[in-house]
This record gives C-alpha cells, sequence and structure tokens, in this order.
C-alpha cells in the first residue's frame, strides 16, 4: 500500500497547534544584513565618526554597535578624508 505524503503538512499542522495554544511567533522574521555609512572629515576620525552617524541614520533599523567596521578611508586631493564604514544591521518586526 502506498502513502501519499504532504510536504510541509506536519510543520503546518504543527503551526497551528501553536497558534491555538498562545505561542505564535512573529509573521515576518528578522534578518541580518550589512549596513554601510559614508561621509567626509577634516580628519580620518572625524570622517569615521560621521561614516557611523550616517549608518544609523540611513538604517531605520538597529545596527550592532560592536560589528562596525572601517571598510577603507582615503585623503582627497583637498585635504579632506572620505570613509565608509559597514555594520550587521537586524530589520524585522520585533
Amino acid at each position: 500500500m502506498r502513502r501519499f505524503v504532504i510536504p510541509g503538512l506536519a510543520t503546518a499542522t504543527a503551526a497551528a497547534a501553536l497558534l491555538i495554544a498562545g505561542t505564535a511567533t512573529p509573521a515576518l522574521a528578522d534578518y541580518i544584513y550589512t549596513g554601510y555609512g559614508v561621509a567626509f572629515g577634516a580628519t580620518s576620525s572625524a570622517a569615521e565618526s560621521a561614516a557611523i552617524v550616517n549608518l544609523n541614520d540611513i538604517n531605520n533599523y538597529e545596527c550592532f554597535p560592536a560589528s562596525i567596521k572601517l571598510v577603507f578611508d582615503i585623503e582627497q586631493s583637498n585635504g579632506t578624508w572620505y570613509a565608509e564604514v559597514s555594520a550587521r544591521c537586524v530589520n524585522g518586526t520585533s
């Protein structure tokens, strides 16, 4: 005798049981992405600090401060500095 298996049926049944029990998970899961910030400054340090501010301003979700890294910085011909930073950020419902 052959048994027909519907993929995901057990998972859907378990999820429905959790919903009924009141232990539901958020509809949209969080996801991690790399955020970037860029800026100019009078010194390398000033450009990096401004880039971190830019990172937090343009990413409307939480970026993890411990993950902020200087990607690169370069001195411009006019003596100012350009810096780019990156960080792991989280985007989601929680």
